[in-house]
C-alpha cells in the first residue's frame, strides 16, 4: 500500500545521521506497489540504480497519492546513476498537477540505457526543479514511449516555497529515442519533448536523438519551450529560450519520408533501433 522501496531519510531530518553516500540498489524486480516503486531521498548520494524492473504502480488508478501523483522511480539525491532499468504501467491516472512519471528525478543525476514506457497519466522521463541540485545531468541513450504526456519533460517550479534551492546548471540529452503518439489534446501537453518555466537560467544541449511523433499532428510539434521556442526541430539550431540557452543539433524527426515502420527495425514489437 506504500513504496516498493524507500531509501534515505526525508530531506528536514536534522544532523548529518541516516545519510547514505554510497548505495548500490540493482537487479531487483518491484511491482504491484500504491506509491512509488522506488523513492530515494535527499540524503543519498553517489547511488546506483542499476537493472531493475519496475511495473504495476498505482494499480487502482489513483495510487496512494492522488494529487502528487505515484512514480516508477522518484529520485531527489545528487550525483546517481540510473541506468538499465525497465520501468513501465505506471497506471497513476492524475492527468493535471503531478500525475505518475515513469522516472521522475530532482537533481543532478546520470539517467541511461533505461526502457519507459506505458505511462498512463504523464511523461516517461521528466525532472522537477523542486529540490536542491546543481550542475550537469544527462539524460542518455533511453528508450521512452506509449505514454500519455510528454516522453521528456524539464519542469519548473517557478514560485515555489524553497527559495534556498540550487537547479541544474546544465542538461545534457543526447541519443535517446522519444516516440510519442499525438492525440487530441493541446499540442504543448502532447509533444514528444518538453522544457518550461524552469526558475533559473541554464543551458539545455539536445543532440542526437531521435524524435518520433506518429498518428497525424500536422503541425510537426516536435518540442516546447514554454512560449519562446520554434515549434519545429531545426537542425544545428542555437537560440536563447527562457530556460537560458537551448542548443538542439544533429537530432532525427520522423518522418523524413519514410513511415515509422519502415525506419525502425521491429516497429511493431517496439525494437527502435534504426533500419540503415
Amino acid at each position: 500500500s506504500g513504496w516498493g522501496a524507500k531509501l534515505g531519510r526525508n530531506a528536514d531530518y536534522a544532523g548529518t545521521n541516516g545519510y547514505l553516500h554510497a548505495l548500490d540498489f540493482s537487479h531487483n524486480v518491484v511491482h504491484d506497489i500504491m506509491a512509488d516503486g522506488i523513492l530515494g531521498g535527499e540524503p543519498i548520494s553517489n547511488a546506483v540504480i542499476c537493472d531493475n524492473e519496475i511495473y504495476n504502480i498505482a494499480t487502482d488508478g489513483a495510487g496512494a497519492r492522488p494529487t502528487d501523483g505515484d512514480h516508477g522511480l522518484y529520485w531527489q539525491g545528487p550525483g546517481a546513476v540510473i541506468c538499465d532499468n525497465y520501468v513501465h504501467d505506471v497506471y497513476d491516472g492524475v492527468t493535471s498537477g503531478n500525475g505518475g512519471l515513469g522516472i521522475s528525478y530532482r537533481t543532478n543525476v546520470t539517467v541511461t540505457r533505461n526502457i519507459v514506457c506505458d505511462i498512463m497519466a504523464k511523461d516517461g522521463i521528466a525532472y522537477w526543479s523542486d529540490h536542491a541540485g546543481s550542475g550537469t545531468s544527462e539524460i542518455s541513450n533511453n528508450v521512452v514511449y506509449n505514454c500519455a504526456r510528454h516522453a521528456f519533460c524539464l519542469a519548473g517550479a517557478l514560485g515555489s516555497n524553497n527559495p534556498n534551492r540550487y537547479e541544474i546548471d546544465r542538461h545534457n540529452i543526447y541519443h535517446n529515442t522519444f516516440y510519442h503518439t499525438a492525440t487530441n489534446a493541446d499540442w504543448t501537453q502532447v509533444a514528444p519533448v518538453k522544457w518550461y518555466d524552469l526558475s533559473q537560467p541554464c543551458s539545455i544541449y539536445f543532440t542526437g536523438n531521435i524524435i518520433a511523433l506518429d498518428n497525424g499532428d500536422s503541425a510537426d510539434h516536435y518540442i516546447v519551450d514554454g512560449a519562446s521556442a520554434p515549434t519545429t526541430i531545426i537542425p544545428y539550431n542555437t537560440w536563447p529560450g527562457q530556460e537560458g540557452q537551448v542548443y538542439i543539433n544533429q537530432n532525427i524527426k520522423t518522418p523524413l519520408n519514410y513511415t515509422l515502420s519502415s525506419m525502425f527495425m521491429d516497429y511493431a514489437n517496439r525494437d527502435f533501433h534504426l533500419k540503415a
